[in-house]
């Protein structure tokens, strides 16, 4: 395979996740203090930037970012629910050769020395056949780990800090179970 072959690939595994310019780049995101200070949760969980991105018009998969913090011990990540998605994966990309690509994750572990971060070319999850066109206000998230304990939270629509919203060029087919 020629030297511009490989390029091209590496290139298009790159960009197949990455955020494209749509309608949603100029809507504003919800105050930055309501988003980018920590909020604590039950069990000695808390949570800051939570944001869902869209899905593109005419789309329904959105992508939801956030960092969790846990006040003792460690945890691991193993379920998300919402009642605007009818499935959420956790997803996360990995360096297969020379190309990065997207795979769902089994969990995420994180500990009280190493938060969890969510955001974008990186942890993040996946939320098939949402329903968010006459969604308004902030999405209810639950978040299920392996210790058995469950927290909740709500994420707003739009980009922390007041940054603008961009959302995916394409529609993820193929990184999702069953898609």
């Amino acid at each position: 395979m020629g030297k511009a072959a490989i390029f091209l690939i590496l290139l298009m595994g790159l960009t197949a996740c990455e955020p494209a310019k749509s309608e949603y780049d100029t809507v504003s995101a919800l105050p930055s203090s309501s988003q980018s200070e920590a909020r604590i949760l039950d069990d000695g969980f808390s949570v800051s930037q939570a944001y869902i991105r869209p899905p593109l018009p005419g789309r329904d998969i959105a992508t939801a970012y956030f960092t969790l913090y846990l006040d003792a011990g460690a945890d691991r990540l193993i379920a998300v629910s919402s009642p605007v998605s009818k499935r959420i994966e956790l997803h996360t990309h990995i360096q297969d050769g020379d190309v990065i690509r997207m795979r769902q994750a089994e969990g995420y572990d994180f500990a009280d020395d190493a938060p969890l971060v969510l955001q974008s070319g990186g942890h993040h999850l996946m939320m098939f056949e949402t329903l968010l066109s006459d969604h308004t206000g902030p999405v209810p998230l639950t978040l299920t780990f392996q210790s058995g304990k469950s927290v909740a939270f709500a994420a707003p629509i739009g980009k922390p800090s007041g940054e603008s919203v961009k959302t995916y060029g394409s529609d993820h087919r193929g990184h999702g179970s069953g898609e």
